[in-house]
């Protein structure tokens, strides 16, 4: 790193106002701007063709990389479990939401519409 810094020419963005770190005018008189590109090659790797196996046509990318971000979303529910466990506290399990003791939803039906009328003292017919 140390020897590309010091091969490094910053040319200034206006030469009558260069900046500091930028190179001096005789500096700039002695260097040769690259114009084109860089003289590289870059090496494509082709994958030869095979038949595709019976797992990769039922699994799905989609499901595989939802199950993985819903994974690292839950690790920190995990490492709580875990502390709670060593330090002896039995976790809590959640039960069903109260609705197996005969409890009805909240949501509308068809009768509680016509209750609410009826109270009202409107005509319901």
């Amino acid at each position: 790193l140390g020897l590309y810094k010091s091969k490094l020419v910053l040319f200034p963005r206006k030469a009558s106002k260069p900046k500091k770190g930028d190179a001096t005018a005789a500096e700039l008189s002695t260097v040769e701007q690259q114009t084109k590109p860089f003289p590289y090659h870059i090496v494509k790797s082709k994958d030869k063709a095979r038949p595709i196996t019976e797992k990769e046509k039922t699994d799905s990318a989609f499901t595989t990389l939802r199950r993985a971000r819903l994974e690292t979303l839950k690790v920190g529910d995990k490492i709580r479990k875990d502390r709670k466990v060593a330090a002896g506290v039995a976790p809590v399990k959640k039960d069903g939401g109260g609705k197996d003791d005969g409890e009805k939803g909240k949501g509308k039906g068809k009768d509680k519409g016509k209750d609410k009328a009826k109270d009202k003292g409107g005509k319901n017919k």
